[in-house]
């Protein structure tokens, strides 16, 4: 551990909280160390880590009762509540490492070295990773290092503490000097000024204060980042350590050297950590300790290139953030809106320092705008103001969240008063911001209050919250009044009543008996429902023809009223009935009889469509197998226990391959969401381990031919193998139904990606639009990269599985969640290093590579060359390729050398990467990871390399639908 020169040696360190978090006003937290031989607070430190979003420092006093202790006092509750750390820093460490981090070659030499600090008489220990120990001096030497060597690697005296050792942390690359690549075998490129070849992607990691494909561009003192746009805060960089990623590691910037990095390098040496020399071939060469060799008139690593290199002027362009979300409402009042401003996520720098929120009246025309300076803190919820006896209330509410009332000075404002009384007898209070209500007291009985609640800070906030309540009653309730009996029947009948406001009426209760019947009785407590007024209830089991005696009264705390209202009522006959409401006791018998009559005969009918569809349904069967069997082959496809099996021309070559079953009754169909001569895609909701989720369903048609199924199963067949990866639609499971292969995969709810790029041509659909905003596209050049990126990260993944798509175009590519391009369609795709295609087929010729329409030969870099037209398809907004050519042209016209010509809104370094996809020998073109490392770089730049700017005569890549269904 390290910090500002010092070396740190970690101690022992314990937080103690000497009194209960909530026993008094101020509480306190303690570090206390172990090492008593630094007395005071000078080497603890105490922190807090959450909630809040940065570590941060608390400040610290002396405690008087520990000697070596650190104390922090809370103040207020908001600060009690939290993550905390103590640390201890001490300068007598007893080894330094050289660096912190060593990075080597696979069948390299290495030597790991320390400088020692403290003296002691006894040996050293050099530790690897915990496991094995080796005495050594300040050195430790490994010859031929394998990935096996990787690791932590520390040194202490015997007798020390593992806290105490000194750590150096050797990166070992999979790989030897020069290669990269999963099987070594591929040429890096020639990394420059200290940078480091990736072993998995080729690339070279430059080094902080370099940049460029093999870090040959020099940043200039103070600066950094892949593009060099990024500043230290003191212009040098000084005493800051850059830890990059695997197999980098960390060093110091350009310039700097030392545990600290705040050495200036030797003279004669330059670049990270100085470990780098000048050689310069030219006489007039200085060392920039910075920069390396500079010599005026020429330029490179040793000045050995005439001329100067291209001025690259530094241009700092600061976006405005721009808000990617509207405000929300979040409440309103007669004079006020609560508004969220919404401001987080945006686009553009920051950090954002202020939000302006600008508002009209609908019919207004001016603008007006008001800063927003205050948090968004909820107004008080939960909110509750409850009777307790004749003179009290209790107002309470829920507590508003911490970390929203940690950011100013809140409070509770409470105003309450008596509604109807005079406008003096009004009580106010103001509460602190951690509690949760009030009692009122001293309040007069049967009286209406009304109280409101709101945060109040140092920003004024109008908005609030009300509620009002009845003080209990200090005198017995009145009886129901309005009482009416209504909807009465041979059995039944429904009473309603009004009760009095004010009286804090709970109960209702109902008594009736039959007036011939003395000795029996009913009765019914009915619950009042605070604020209820008017009330009903339904009498049922009553005899027909029958006279009824009721009696209603109320209950409050005080008692029950003193008048009982009496009400009679009479049932109706059964014959009354009938003729009234159409149903009696034979009309019952009556309506069972129809409907039993009628659900007979529905269910005849049912049983009878059933048993025709089956008959049709098994006719079909022999049709389908008279298609798929002769007396010479097996059939194409077979299902078994959640497995396929397809079979080849030789028979021994048929292999059984597991997918993922769904039960039948998981799927439930919703819409058709696309459609083509033999197949269909519908939109369902299917049952998944569980989870309910969104799907795509695709089937083949009844008449599908042979091919058709053999490429359908083919896709599953694929998609098994394949795994899960982001950028591929990947498979949900597979049902079998009735001789029929239903497939769910992931449902994009964009569609697919040709469709997506038209629709954005606002030009076409709102001309308005693209006018007013002088744009040709809602899609930026940012997302239209990172489609492309998308596909090539996916393809990338394919051809790592040694798997050939075939038929890669943006009809082919769906549109996700996020707008993440996922590719799809595999019923062409094959899982072989080369494919010789021996049928006739429907051919996606203005897709298709030269080798692939002259001999019908697939490989990935075929693949790559449909990509370049796909990436055409991605700059061109959905343009047709080869528009208003014939496929009989293209096959004679692409041998000669034509390829597709670059679109207007395209950067000449995405065009070049096109033409680098078209190459006529398979082996000059890129690979997806050389062509994904492209378009990473791009999508990293602040450049534009799709125009969609709205430019005069602008006009859109033709489109022809004919030409894309002939090929």
């Amino acid at each position: 551990m390290d910090t500002q020169g010092c070396a740190l040696d970690l101690s022992d360190v314990t937080l103690i909280n000497p009194e209960p978090v909530v026993s008094a006003a101020d509480t306190s937290l303690l570090c206390v160390s172990s090492d008593w031989t630094y007395p005071g607070s000078t080497s603890l430190s105490l922190g807090r880590e959450f909630p809040l979003p940065q570590p941060e420092i608390l400040s610290t006093a002396a405690d008087e009762v520990h000697r070596s202790a650190a104390k922090v006092t809370w103040k207020t509750r908001s600060e009690i509540y939290g993550a905390f750390f103590c640390q201890a820093k001490n300068s007598s460490a007893a080894f330094l490492p050289e660096a912190l981090t060593v990075t080597a070659s696979k069948g390299d030499d290495v030597n790991i070295s320390y400088t020692r600090r403290k003296v002691v008489q006894e040996d050293a220990v050099i530790y690897k990773t915990v496991i094995g120990t080796r005495t050594a001096p300040l050195s430790y030497s490994l010859s031929n290092v394998t990935v096996s060597h990787d690791g932590i690697y520390t040194i202490r005296y015997m007798s020390g503490a593992l806290p105490t050792a000194a750590i150096t942390r050797l990166i070992v690359r999979s790989c030897k000097a020069g290669l990269w690549g999963s099987n070594c075998t591929k040429a890096c490129p020639a990394c420059i000024n200290g940078g480091v070849c990736d072993d998995k992607t080729g690339e070279c990691i430059c080094p902080p204060g370099f940049k460029g494909p093999t870090c040959e561009t020099v940043c200039g003192e103070g600066r950094f980042g892949r593009s060099c746009k990024e500043r230290c805060v003191d212009h040098q960089c000084r005493s800051l350590v850059f830890c990059l990623r695997d197999p980098y590691g960390c060093s110091c910037a350009s310039g700097w050297q030392g545990l600290n990095c705040s050495e200036a390098c030797r003279p004669g040496y330059y670049g990270a950590g100085c470990k780098l020399k000048c050689v310069c071939r030219e006489s007039r060469g200085t060392c920039d300790r910075f920069r390396g060799c500079v010599c005026p008139g020429r330029h490179g690593v040793h000045c050995d290139k005439e001329g100067k290199t291209a001025i690259q002027p530094y241009l700092l362009i600061i976006v405005p953030p721009q808000p990617q979300n509207p405000p929300l409402l979040n409440s309103s009042g007669p004079y006020h809106l609560v508004v969220l401003v919404n401001k987080d996520p945006y686009t553009g720098d920051g950090p954002v320092t202020s939000v302006r929120l600008a508002y009209k009246a609908v019919n207004s025309s001016a603008w007006e705008s008001v800063e927003g300076r205050s948090a968004y803190v909820r107004l008080p919820v939960g909110v509750r103001l409850t009777p307790l006896n004749q003179t009290s209330l209790a107002l309470t509410w829920n507590a508003a969240p911490a970390a929203a009332l940690a950011t100013d000075d809140w409070s509770y404002e409470v105003v309450c008063r008596q509604v109807g009384a005079a406008e003096g007898l009004v009580r106010s209070f103001r509460l602190p911001a951690n509690s949760t209500g009030t009692q009122l007291g001293e309040l007069h009985p049967r009286q209406l209050y009304q109280c409101s609640v709101k945060l109040s800070g140092r920003v004024a906030d109008p908005c609030h919250t009300s509620i009002t309540a009845w003080t209990l009653s200090d005198e017995l309730p009145p009886a129901p009044t309005d009482v009416f009996a209504s909807n009465i029947t041979d059995s039944s009948a429904i009473i309603t009543w009004a009760i009095a406001e004010g009286h804090s009426i709970s109960k209702v209760v109902i008594r009736y008996q039959e007036m011939e019947n003395d000795d029996y009785r009913q009765q019914v407590e009915l619950a009042v429902q605070v604020e209820q007024r008017n009330m009903h209830f339904q009498l049922r089991g009553l005899k027909p023809d029958a006279d009824y005696l009721l009696e209603l009264w109320s209950k409050n705390n005080i008692g029950e009223s003193q008048e009982k209202l009496p009400i009679s009522l009479r049932t109706l006959s059964a014959e009354e009935n009938f003729r009234l409401y159409g149903l009696g006791a034979d009309g019952n018998l009556l309506f069972y009889a129809i409907l039993g009559s009628a659900g007979m005969t529905c269910l005849t009918v049912l049983l009878a469509f059933c048993i025709i569809l089956q008959l049709k349904r098994t006719s079909f069967q022999r049709r389908m197998v008279h298609t798929f069997y002769n007396s010479l082959e097996e059939p194409v496809v077979q299902f078994s226990s959640g497995s396929l099996t397809r079979i080849k021309k030789a028979k021994s070559s048929s292999q059984a391959v597991p997918y993922p079953t769904l039960e039948w009754s998981d799927i439930k169909f919703q819409d058709v969401i696309g459609e083509g001569n033999f197949g269909q895609v519908l939109k369902a909701r299917i049952k998944k381990d569980g989870l309910r989720m969104d799907a795509a369903i695709k089937r083949m048609k009844e008449y599908a031919s042979k091919d058709d199924h053999r490429d359908f199963a083919g896709e599953l067949e694929v998609l098994c193998k394949l795994g899960h990866h982001p950028n591929i639609i990947n498979l949900l499971g597979a049902c079998e139904h009735r001789g029929y292969l239903y497939l769910a995969i992931e449902f994009a709810p964009h569609g697919n990606l040709l469709d997506f790029l038209r629709k954005s041509r606002v030009l076409e659909t709102d001309p308005a639009f693209a006018i007013a905003h002088s744009t040709a596209s809602t899609l930026s050049s940012q997302q239209l990269l990172h489609f492309a990126a998308d596909v090539a990260r996916g393809m990338d993944y394919l051809s790592q599985k040694q798997f050939i798509h075939r038929d890669l175009a943006a009809r082919n590519i769906l549109v996700g969640e996020n707008f993440i391009a996922k590719i799809a369609d595999f019923g062409l795709s094959r899982g072989q290093e080369v494919y010789v295609k021996k049928t006739m087929g429907r051919l996606p010729v203005r897709w298709m590579a030269i080798e692939s329409l002259n001999y019908s030969v697939y490989t990935t870099n075929s693949d790559v060359w449909s990509y370049g037209v796909l990436l055409w398809e991605v700059v061109s907004l959905g343009g047709t390729p080869y528009c208003g050519m014939t496929c009989a042209e293209l096959y004679e016209k692409l041998p000669q050398g034509y390829r597709l010509e670059k679109p207007l809104n395209c950067d000449d370094e995405v065009f070049e990467l096109m033409r680098q996809c078209w190459r006529e020998k398979p082996y000059e073109r890129p690979s997806f990871a050389q062509i994904l490392v492209s378009l990473t770089r791009m999508l990293e730049e602040r450049k534009t390399y799709v125009n969609t700017t709205l430019y005069e005569k602008f006009t859109y890549a033709g489109i022809d639908c004919s030409a894309e269904e002939a090929g």
